[in-house]
């Protein structure tokens, strides 16, 4: 099982670092064992998705196994219910079944951007880390910087779906992820709208994902 712990770096990367060569710029991000990992059946894994609909909102088809993503000991838990304050700050685990071998994408995106009622900034992009190797003994690279809840969202009293998306990259060797346009100037909010899980994964020829994790985030409750 793949375990990454992040340490405090809070927006300090920016998508041009998004490369193939490992820097000193990204070595705060480290693997190191996790808690407990809670595995979910495939067979409820797409009875959920597809139940919360998440199929179709972001995905095609059900990967067969979860994630296990973590806010310290707060846990995405497939389906718990969130608070602001929960997720104001980036994850602290990461876990999923890999091959100490590969290389993997992590894509983190709310499906109800700026309204349940009116998503149309769906898919809004919270954070996307590239390059994360499964051997435990490499860094991963942060594409895109984590913003987890906005002031903007705290008059919508419906659940926002926060899903996390883990792909395994087809080759070895890391993937320049800085030739995709919207990437280029993420710290505009606007240019993190109107994300696509599907055509990100389709420019890289990433795959189907391979693992899979959410939330319900309650963007109008309680931010401290």
């Amino acid at each position: 099982m793949l375990s990454v712990k992040l340490n405090t770096f809070l927006g300090v990367l920016n998508a041009i670092r998004c490369s193939g060569v490992m820097t000193d710029e990204v070595e705060d991000i480290k693997f190191t064992p996790g808690p407990t990992y809670a595995t979910v059946s495939a067979a409820l894994i797409k009875e959920t998705l597809t139940k919360t609909q998440i199929i179709p909102d972001a995905l095609d088809k059900a990967p067969g196994h979860n994630a296990n993503i973590m806010w310290y000991d707060l846990p995405m838990g497939f389906g718990k219910t969130l608070a602001p304050l929960h997720v104001k700050y980036f994850p602290t685990w990461f876990q999923w079944p890999h091959d100490p071998n590969k290389l993997y994408t992590f894509v983190m995106t709310d499906l109800d951007y700026p309204t349940k009622k009116s998503p149309s900034g769906r898919e809004f992009l919270i954070w996307l880390i590239g390059n994360i190797g499964g051997d435990e003994a490499m860094a991963g690279k942060e594409c895109v910087d984590y913003v987890g809840w906005q002031d903007t969202l705290k008059q919508d009293r419906d659940l926002h779906r926060y899903i996390v998306t883990v792909f395994e990259q087809p080759e070895k060797f890391p993937i320049n992820f800085t030739a995709t346009n919207y990437l280029q100037s993420e710290g505009a909010i606007q240019n993190r709208t109107k994300f696509s899980t599907r055509k990100f994964a389709t420019s890289y020829k990433l795959g189907d994902p391979i693992a899979v994790d959410f939330a319900f985030v309650n963007v109008s409750g309680p931010t401290e």
